[in-house]
Order: C-alpha cells, then sequence, then structure tokens
C-alpha cells in the first residue's frame, strides 16, 4: 500500500512541466518595465565610439590585457596616457550629460542617482 502511494507520487512528480516558463514570465514583465528609448542621439554614438577608441588604445598599451601590443613610449608616453585617461572621463561626463537629457532626467532625480551611484 505505502510502495503504491509512493509510486503514484514519483509518477505525479514527474509528470509535472518544470517551472521554467514562470521564470520566463517574471522575466519578460521585468523586461517591458524597462525605460527604453523610442529616441537615438547622433552625439551620443559618437562620444561612445570615442570612448571605445581611448579604451581600446589602453588595452594595447597595458600588459595585462589580451590586446596588448606595446608599452607607451618612454619620451612622452606617461603624459599621454594621462591626457587620455582625462580625455576618456571628460566624454565620460559627457556621455552622462546626454543619457540624462535623453532620459529627461530632473535635476532632483540626478543628483539623487549620482548620489547613490557614488558619482
Amino acid at each position: 500500500m505505502i510502495e503504491e502511494i509512493l509510486r503514484e507520487g514519483l509518477k505525479a512528480r514527474f509528470r509535472e512541466k518544470p517551472k521554467k516558463a514562470s521564470k520566463t514570465k517574471n522575466l519578460a514583465k521585468f523586461a517591458a518595465r524597462l525605460p527604453i528609448l523610442r529616441k537615438s542621439s547622433e552625439r551620443l554614438r559618437e562620444l561612445v565610439e570615442k570612448a571605445i577608441e581611448l579604451v581600446r588604445k589602453d588595452a594595447e598599451e597595458d600588459e595585462t590585457t589580451w590586446d596588448f601590443i606595446a608599452p607607451p613610449d618612454w619620451p612622452d608616453g606617461v603624459e599621454a596616457v594621462a591626457r587620455r585617461h582625462t580625455e576618456l572621463a571628460e566624454i565620460k561626463r559627457q556621455i552622462d550629460e546626454e543619457v540624462y537629457r535623453l532620459y529627461e532626467i530632473s535635476e532632483e532625480d540626478r543628483r539623487a542617482i549620482e548620489e547613490e551611484l557614488g558619482g
């Protein structure tokens, strides 16, 4: 009797559909709430391309990356790297500005975001 109950319970357990469908539905609901821009910005695209170019140049001169080619030249290498990092920081700031503008984020919300992210 107990064996029969256990056997029926196991059969029922293995007939159940996996619960992945509910995870997929939850993910779809979450994704539907994400604020997706319907407009684009040529300026944002250009800024991102510049940032990628600067980061790629850094990677080519950094011995710890897969993209390493050669270290910076000695005469002005350190200054060139410092200038590149300064330029990259400025581009990141401009990217932030453009994203705030595109999403129409208020100054109050912007301060809250930057405070939360430590920026």
